[in-house]
């Protein structure tokens, strides 16, 4: 999904979003070990029938989910912006090409992928 800004700039919000979501899913799969550990250092209070287990694993998940979105708002604050320049041939072929520039990769970025 892009967001228009006018003079052919769009700003790539799909792949912000998609990124943002992603990392928070991440970040809140780390509730599954807690949960694990929970069941490993006190069996008795934390098992599969203890409701427990799982108040504990959904505090850790959204815990965990939240800083590491929060991470990745710290190095994606916004959504990049894309440059989109259409140019058309002359009237005879009436062919459109259209060329998407994207912005070059900060260290951060190229880091992550």
């Amino acid at each position: 999904m892009d967001m228009p800004l006018g003079r052919g700039k769009t700003l790539d919000v799909g792949t912000w979003t998609y990124g943002l979501l992603s990392d928070f899913i991440q970040g809140g799969a780390n509730s599954i070990g807690a949960g694990f550990g929970a069941i490993a250092f006190d069996p008795n209070d934390f098992n599969f029938q203890s409701g427990k287990l799982y108040g504990l694993m959904g505090a850790v998940f959204l815990f965990n989910a939240v800083l590491k979105a929060a991470s990745y708002l710290a190095g994606h604050p916004l959504p990049s912006v894309r440059v989109t320049e259409t140019l058309k041939q002359s009237a005879e072929g009436a062919t459109k090409y259209t060329r998407v520039t994207e912005p070059v990769a900060s260290e951060n970025q190229s880091k992550e992928n």
